[in-house]
């Protein structure tokens, strides 16, 4: 029996295992570039149960098909090595196969379970958090930082992580004062940064927002591919917001797109930043082609319903209506049989209103989207990201002429962010028409 960097027991008699999982769980917590370190030490390792089960979650936190299937054999031999294991290994490796399963509301569940017993395991505690994310539970992403907190008051990841939870669970004030005790502790966590920039999207501070992650930006660049591209797409939507549609399309082509264009992540943020600067009225030119194809070829995935939204339109802006409508009926047909209900209930709705809304048929989108426009968060992804698609709901009202129907929200999003200028266009746009 060894011991982890956290001083939790490790089921190994493998010293370079124990180094190994130390390189992956630190990076792991805070966006490292080393997390694939878990791979090797899972590969000659077969006997280390918790190794090969975190080397199954990173494989399925690509949100791939492929990493799905590589992650099988990752997650057999950790059950096959779990009953020599401690209990807290067995319990994490079996929230893993959930997962794998497609019950990530048991893994969680589970993972939440692992840490009242064993509140300084952090490593768990992130991939709580990212669980809860996908469904949407800002309540659950609060709930997880707190209860490691005591055992990491010196750890900045720990602060990040509740900075950011809090801030999805709109305790903007308190997402701010976490995120700046983060930065106290290093001030280059990449994390924190990246719930600053949500405290400041949210107030509409667009001058600010630029001004801190420029600053901030040098730090990025040893971090993972994932939270470096993700804190640049914040800082291009900055600039969109600051009518700079020039240096939102410079940051896309140096930071947004090409260095992993199989990546989902990547994929989504080049969809959702496109998506944004068409809207503003901004010509993207053939931006759209290569993004569009790396879609095609992610074929009926349903991995995450947030991501499958992004695919729909990407679809359909790229004139790919038979592909566009063979992933909708994709999409029907996975939501038959999930356990979470989300697909059929919310994720389906909005993808049609999407197509509609590509197609230009903007009363159609109107319809489709209003009514799930509460229930928009089960869908995961955070606030900011979601913003895209009420963007696009009131984008197609004052197209259709619906002007009464989306007046209340651009009213409130006007006096939320009145530094942002399209915001404000828009509400002048609804008045004349009132």
């Amino acid at each position: 029996m060894a011991k982890d960097l956290h001083d939790l027991d490790l089921t190994t008699e493998r010293p370079e295992t124990v180094a190994a999982y130390n390189v992956f769980a630190a990076d792991w917590i805070s966006y490292g570039s080393r997390v694939r370190s878990v791979f090797a030490a899972a590969d000659t390792d077969a006997d280390c149960a918790i190794v090969n089960a975190h080397a199954a979650g990173v494989h399925m936190a690509l949100e791939a098909a492929p990493s799905f299937k590589k992650a099988r054999g990752y997650l057999r031999r950790a059950r096959k090595a779990a009953p020599d294991a401690t209990k807290r290994e067995q319990a994490f490796v079996t929230a893993i196969a959930d997962w794998w399963r497609g019950n990530p509301a048991l893994a969680l569940r589970r993972m939440r379970a692992i840490l009242g017993e064993h509140p300084s395991d952090i490593v768990t505690a992130k991939w709580a958090q990212y669980l809860a994310f996908n469904m949407g539970d800002a309540g659950s992403m609060v709930d997880v930082a707190r209860v490691i907190l005591p055992a990491h008051l010196k750890t900045a990841e720990a602060w990040s992580m509740l900075a950011f939870a809090n801030e999805q669970a709109n305790n903007i004030a308190e997402a701010e004062r976490c995120a700046h005790r983060a930065l106290a502790l290093r001030s280059s966590d990449a994390w924190a940064h990246h719930a600053i920039a949500h405290v400041m999207e949210t107030r509409g501070k667009v001058d600010e927002g630029i001004a801190f992650l420029t600053k901030h930006a040098p730090d990025w660049k040893d971090r993972s591919i994932f939270v470096r591209e993700h804190n640049y797409w914040h800082l291009a939507l900055f600039h969109l917001d600051r009518d700079e549609p020039g240096r939102a399309l410079e940051i896309f082509d140096k930071h947004l797109w090409g260095e992993w264009r199989e990546f989902a992540q990547e994929q989504i943020g080049a969809i959702s930043a496109l998506w944004r600067l068409e809207m503003r009225g901004v010509d993207v030119g053939k931006r759209w082609d290569p993004v569009v194809a790396k879609v095609i070829e992610r074929w009926h995935e349903h991995i995450v319903p947030f991501n499958d939204l992004h695919f729909v339109y990407a679809l359909a802006r790229g004139g790919k209506r038979r592909e566009m409508h063979e992933f909708l009926t994709s999409m029907i047909r996975h939501g038959a049989n999930d356990v979470t209900g989300v697909w059929e209930s919310v994720a389906i709705p909005v993808a049609h209103g999407l197509a509609a809304y590509a197609e230009q048929r903007y009363a159609a989108a109107v319809d489709a989207i209003g009514p799930v426009m509460p229930r928009l968060y089960l869908i995961g992804g955070s606030h900011a990201q979601r913003d895209v698609f009420v963007q696009t709901w009131i984008d197609a009202g004052l197209r259709a002429g619906h002007h009464s129907a989306v007046g209340g929200l651009v009213a409130q999003r006007a006096a939320d962010r009145p530094d942002v200028r399209e915001v404000q266009r828009q509400l002048s746009r609804v008045r004349v028409a009132a």
